[in-house]
């Protein structure tokens, strides 16, 4: 999470595309994460990992957009 958080500079600035690009790829690592312990925890951590996913969309859409 710390690595997607560390890219969050660059959300302002549509141009930084490898920044961006790098951050999406850090979120699909912490999707997957979240994905794989789902099981264990309750809806506030599906929730949460709803966000997590709606952000990687979100990122994946401005990346192939510029």
């Amino acid at each position: 999470m710390a690595e997607a958080y560390s890219r969050e500079p660059y959300v302002a600035c549509p141009k930084r595309v490898s920044e961006l690009d790098n951050m999406r790829t850090s979120i699909k690592r912490l999707l997957y994460s979240m994905e794989f312990f789902e099981s264990c925890y309750g809806k506030a951590f599906r929730d949460a990992l709803e966000v997590v996913i709606e952000w990687q969309e979100l990122l994946g859409t401005s990346t192939t957009a510029t």
